[in-house]
């Protein structure tokens, strides 16, 4: 009878064309995860491993659209059961304590302690100057800035030369270069930043030896990206 109350003419608005595309969705969302989980260290299968905390949000969002559908149509049938659990497992097994903005900016520096700002300042940005003022103002003892092109890193380099005068930069993959910069000298591993694309380096920060490594490697789309990216991890 509630479902005879609800039934329009239009099946994308009937209650039985909703439970259909909710399931549907619900199966999706956790087919996806539990790929990611049981074959991640496969090619094309790994793709699946890259979203832990949208599949965690995600399935939030379908257990609001589930309760939501019950308190609208007051019926819920085995198949969407059953859908909304494997909803519930997805979130619990992707649950992550990491939200935006969990560290602490301001916190004290300590006397003796290496500093290293990195970020990621993606490629198409053309807009530097808050790029550099941020690093102006961390006053890190070492930098890394990622997906650089080559004319910004000139600009860059050139605004921070007075407070880093040593730096390196070195292709990453396609058109993007990754930037390292330091106050004090440095010995890089030029060989390695030819052939893996990594930046490896050693100086001395506060009397201590400091060694760093960065590598921003391809999203595996490709067979070529996925073996190269797994190489670059090993290493």
């Amino acid at each position: 009878k509630t479902r005879n109350r609800f039934r329009s003419r239009s099946p994308f608005v009937s209650p039985q064309w909703l439970n259909k595309f909710l399931i549907i969705l619900s199966l999706g969302l956790f087919s996806c995860s539990l790929t990611g989980r049981l074959l991640g260290e496969f090619y094309f299968f790994e793709l699946f491993s890259h979203f832990v905390i949208q599949y965690e949000w995600v399935a939030y969002g379908l257990l609001g659209l589930w309760l939501l559908y019950w308190v609208m149509f007051r019926y819920l049938t085995a198949w969407a059961v059953g859908a909304a659990l494997l909803v519930g497992i997805t979130a619990y097994v992707n649950h992550t304590v990491w939200i935006p903005g969990d560290y602490a900016p301001d916190r004290p520096i300590k006397r003796g302690e290496v500093r290293v700002l990195h970020a990621n300042v993606l490629y198409s940005r053309e807009e530097y100057v808050t790029t550099v003022a941020m690093v102006k103002k961390q006053q890190p003892d070492l930098y890394v800035l990622q997906e650089m092109t080559p004319d910004p890193i000139r600009w860059v380099t050139s605004q921070l030369r007075s407070e880093y005068p040593y730096w390196f930069a070195c292709r990453s993959k396609q058109q993007v270069w990754t930037l390292a910069g330091s106050r004090t000298r440095f010995k890089v591993d030029e060989a390695l930043a030819r052939r893996l694309h990594i930046i490896s380096l050693e100086t001395t920060i506060n009397g201590k030896p400091i060694a760093l490594l960065t590598v921003h490697p391809h999203t595996p789309v490709y067979p070529s990206w996925f073996r190269e990216r797994n190489e670059q991890l090993a290493y």
